[in-house]
């Protein structure tokens, strides 16, 4: 007999939109583990509103955010705003990326369509979830978010074609 591995508020937050235990068994998992979760499947299934449904009941502030092609690194990172040193008769301008609004400042993140980005702004992601902050000279921001649901239209399979990294996580 298989173990029933679903969180009770997992099944009830579920329960108006899907019967089978396959998805609830994976977000539970992540939630305990504190795992990254990619849903995938076709569009219009619920997995961002499903995601969203379980957050809720935990109460945790959820940052959710849609990405597209022409997503940037900015995108993942709250966004830039641009800093000016000044130094004797030289200006310097340059760019930050406000973390504060980013995922890494929520408990929970949806990331929709995330694989749709550009691969330089996935393996950004890759590497803040390594580290568990982000980093970049002297600027470190350490990740807040316990839960991460990426949901994407893609399969599995164009995934491991996009880089078999994303499916095996090596």
């Amino acid at each position: 007999m298989k173990p029933n591995l679903v969180l009770p508020f997992v099944k009830q937050a579920l329960m108006p939109y899907y019967k089978s235990t396959e998805v609830a068994e994976a977000i539970s998992l992540s939630i305990v583990t504190g795992m990254p979760l990619a849903l995938t499947g076709p569009g219009g299934y619920g997995k961002s509103e499903m995601s969203t449904a379980v957050l809720q009941r935990l109460g945790f502030p959820t940052y959710i955010k849609s990405f597209n092609t022409a997503s940037t690194e900015a995108d993942i990172f709250g966004g830039v705003v641009a800093t000016t040193v000044v130094d004797g008769n030289k200006s310097t301008c340059s760019p930050e990326y406000k973390l504060e609004n980013s995922f890494l400042a929520y408990e929970a993140a949806i990331l929709e369509e995330f694989f749709d980005a550009p691969p330089r702004t996935v393996s950004c992601l890759k590497d803040t979830l390594t580290a568990g902050e982000y980093r970049d000279g002297a600027v470190a921001f350490s990740m807040r978010t316990k839960i991460l649901i990426i949901c994407s239209n893609k399969s599995m399979a164009k995934l491991a074609q996009m880089d078999p990294r994303i499916v095996t996580g090596k």
